[in-house]
């Protein structure tokens, strides 16, 4: 993840103070005084670049970013734009891929980039040459760092001031909106309107805030947890509209005017408008740019339900020239509706979609909706191993779902890997086959679970009738007499789901009926005795699943904290042992309400808890003594606290920060490193064995100070230590703060733990908790008290209620 120190504010509104405030006197100081690194690493933390843009961890993955690289390779082919658009559009994705390669390439590759990019726009461009100074520092060459610096002062000495500004704000905006994702695009578009505030002309720009726009109005784009806005997206829909409109009737620019037709044919296919209309878009933009790939990609969808045929032809003549994930995937969904409209060779329209969506998937293996489109394709075909393989690698681990912004997907995904289970289950001859221990009677438990999950999330994102069209086979088979019958569990469920699709906003009035027998008591109460129930039975999944939809009605904080505590951690542990992505979910939103009651704020739903809503704080944020680390590489405690970081992120997703260690690893600096700590949920010290550096030990006489109300930060940081090693030493500026325990076992089972969820990534299900091995009990053992550890909390938890 990259360091939220360096992203913070310290990006965008310190370069925008810089370019209004400083004077030439003080840039002729800069150019003539001579930085320590340390110095010139906190001026580096300032300057607009990709590396010190606050990006979220999702949007950073090895497999995303090689997903992007791989595209943009592409754009940057063939000779430049006669238009400035055109070379402005080419500079933004260098810059870009410059970070990338950087990441996960070559370091000479990056910098060939970046010479590319500075070239086109002759040392002019400060996005650019941010990007330049960070590339130097990262080969240690500190003279040609400042030599960049020294260029973005003299910039700031001239007239066009606000165009750079602009420039800069677009350049941001672009990086977060190729980049994708919930949190990405928000920013984008936030980034998009201010560059558009100084420079309202640039067509580019408005195109590119469209098309950021348009993505945020489709319901997909959020995610399973979080509620969505109709009305907002109806809003940004419209903005979308207006901002294509502009630049099909305002640019002299025919690929950009290309681009905006096509994105209003998009957007005409989706709101129904007449067919006509629909047509004469898709001809319009491919008149003026039809060899785009964007281009046609958008015509070819928006005609799909239009002209099937020309729809056809104009992905089939993409994929050729250009094979692209995006465009396979929406050919094969033209070969699947062939498929079911044509009487003859429907096979063979069959066999084609199977092969577009394959290599879609080949080529990008994280494009979700391909995958679910070959998985459905596989089970209306009556290959249900095959499609049950296919929906589970889109809920397993190795996806991480709550990092993915296909929600739909998602809710269908878990349906359809029920569904596909439980017509394996009629299937005597497989049954028969079911390797020990899994039984029919497992495989049924588990198609049930997942179809609860995948109500909560429509829950969420669907009104009622929404689930009903969309969860239809779920609602059928919940809702049938037989399944039911002689199963109290099951009538209990058939209550629960029966209020859901009838819109009801909790299960309160059917676990009355249901309970009605043991209490006549009001609702809360009838909540506490199914929980503690739930909890009897081992069915903490249910007890979770109850937990959190019974505080849709009651709230966060009616239900008595050590028992939602009991619930929330048995089932964050049953999860793990099944190794399964969710437990993400549960630490994090538990992590959450521990913060809204450190806040003392009320809300009405746990689930709908935005830690995004606060830009400023983090969740926790590491510190310890890195002055060991050297050029022949980390220390034992630097590499401990990275694997941490890493876990705590992947394990219970977290936001944690680590010193002042980004893209490119610097000096700490002491300011910086107290602010970032005054902003964090938590603060964990690490100690190691070695002795403490001089500059770490004034670090640590200020920690307490953080403890006491500041009204910045009103809700001051949690302040935890943790020792690596049995036997070492607590300072003692910090001997009052509470100790995590178990650290000494934690990284090893960290690491065993992750390698072993990477070993069975591809499993279509999770497993019975109880058959795991003894191994990975001992890792989730560890994990567990670790984290009840950074909650201030025990572990074991107490056997009675």
């Amino acid at each position: 993840m990259v360091n939220t120190v360096l992203q913070s504010k310290h990006s965008t509104t310190t370069w925008n103070k810089v370019f209004k405030m400083t004077s030439v006197k003080d840039f002729k100081h800069f150019n003539t005084h001579i930085f320590s690194p340390i110095e010139m690493w906190s001026e580096l933390s300032k300057v607009p670049a990709v590396f010190t843009l606050k990006l979220p961890e999702s949007s950073i993955s090895d497999a995303r970013m090689k997903t992007i690289k791989r595209t943009m390779e592409c754009e940057i082919e063939g000779p430049v734009g006669k238009y400035d658009e055109d070379k402005e559009e080419l500079v933004q994705t260098l810059d870009l891929l410059t970070w990338l390669e950087h990441k996960i390439g070559s370091h000479q590759n990056a910098l060939k980039l970046n010479d590319r990019a500075l070239a086109l726009t002759n040392n002019e461009a400060a996005f650019s040459l941010g990007n330049r100074a960070h590339l130097m520092w990262c080969q240690g060459d500190l003279q040609q760092a400042k030599v960049c610096l020294d260029s973005l002062a003299r910039l700031k000495e001239g007239d066009s001031q606000d165009k750079q500004l602009a420039a800069v704000k677009a350049s941001q905006a672009y990086c977060h909106f190729r980049l994708g994702g919930l949190e990405n695009l928000s920013q984008a578009t936030a980034l998009y309107e201010e560059a558009l505030e100084i420079n309202e002309k640039s067509c580019l720009w408005m195109l590119q805030a469209g098309i950021v726009n348009k993505r945020l109005a489709h319901p997909n784009i959020y995610k399973g947890n979080a509620p969505i806005d109709s009305d907002l997206l109806k809003e940004r829909n419209e903005i979308a509209k207006d901002y294509f409109r502009h630049v099909a009737q305002q640019s002299l620019n025919p690929r950009l005017k290309a681009f905006a037709y096509s994105d209003l044919a998009n957007l005409a296919k989706s709101s129904r408008d007449a067919p006509h209309i629909v047509k004469w878009f898709c001809e319009k933009a491919m008149s003026l740019c039809g060899n785009e790939c964007y281009v046609i990609l958008n015509c070819g969808k928006s005609l799909k339900n239009v002209d099937l045929d020309r729809a056809i032809e104009l992905l089939t003549a993409a994929s050729k020239k250009h094979p692209n994930s995006s465009v396979l995937k929406e050919l094969g969904n033209c070969f699947w509706m062939k498929h079911r409209k044509v009487k003859g060779g429907r096979a063979d329209y069959s066999l084609r979609a199977s092969k577009c969506f394959r290599e879609a998937i080949q080529l990008a293996p994280l494009n979700i909706p391909a995958r679910y489109s070959l998985a459905k394709l596989l089970y209306c075909n009556g290959r249900y191993e095959e499609a049950r393989l296919q929906f589970g690698k889109i809920i397993s681990p190795s996806i991480s779902p709550q990092s993915q912004s296909y929600a739909l997907q998602l809710m269908k995904a878990y349906e359809q890997a029920a569904l596909c289970q439980l017509e394996l289950c009629k299937d005597m001859s497989y049954v028969a086959n079911l390797p020990t221990p899994v039984t029919e009677l497992s495989l049924r438990k588990d198609a049930e679970i997942m179809l609860i999950k995948a109500f909560e999330i429509g829950f969420n994102l669907c009104s009622p009738e929404e689930i009903k069209k969309n969860l239809k086979g779920s609602v059928d088979f919940f809702l049938q007499p037989e399944y039911r019958e002689g199963d109290p569990e099951a009538l209990q469920l058939f209550f629960r789901l029966n209020q859901l699709v009838n819109g009801s906003k909790s299960s309160l009035e059917a676990l009355r009926e249901f309970l009605k027998h043991q209490s006549q008591s009001d609702d809360l109460n009838a909540v506490i005795i199914a929980l503690n129930s739930y909890l009897n039975l081992e069915a903490y999944d249910l007890a979770y699943a109850l937990l959190q939809t019974s505080s849709a009605g009651l709230g966060p904080f009616a239900i008595d904290e050590n028992l939602r505590r009991k619930v929330t951690l048995s089932a964050a542990r049953d999860v793990l042992l099944r190794r399964s992505a969710d437990a993400t979910r549960i630490f994090k939103a538990y992590f959450d309400h521990q913060r809204l009651q450190n806040r003392g704020q009320e809300r009405e739903n746990l689930a709908e808890v935005d830690v995004s809503e606060d830009a400023e704080l983090l969740d926790v944020l590491l510190l310890f003594d890195d002055s060991y680390d050297g050029a022949t590489g980390e220390s034992y405690l630097s590499s401990f606290c990275r694997k941490l970081q890493q876990a705590m992120s992947k394990v219970f997703g977290l936001n944690v920060s680590r010193n002042m260690q980004a893209c490119c690893a610097g000096g700490p600096i002491a300011a910086l490193q107290l602010e970032e700590a005054a902003r964090a949920q938590l603060v964990l010290v690490v100690i190691g064995s070695e002795q403490i550096n001089t500059y770490f030990q004034s670090l640590l006489d200020f920690l307490p100070s953080l403890t006491e109300h500041r009204d910045d930060y009103p809700t001051p940081p949690r302040m935890l230590v943790a020792v690596i090693e049995e036997g070492v030493r607590v300072p003692t500026q910090i001997s009052d703060f509470p100790t995590v325990p178990r650290v000494e076992s934690l990284a090893a089972s960290l690491d065993a733990y992750m390698e072993r969820c990477d070993e069975d990534k591809d499993g279509a299900t999770d497993g019975a908790s109880e058959d795991v091995d003894e191994d990975v009990k001992v890792y989730v053992e560890d994990i567990m008290s670790f984290f009840c550890g950074i909650i201030s909390t025990s572990w074991p938890l107490p056997t009675e209620n």
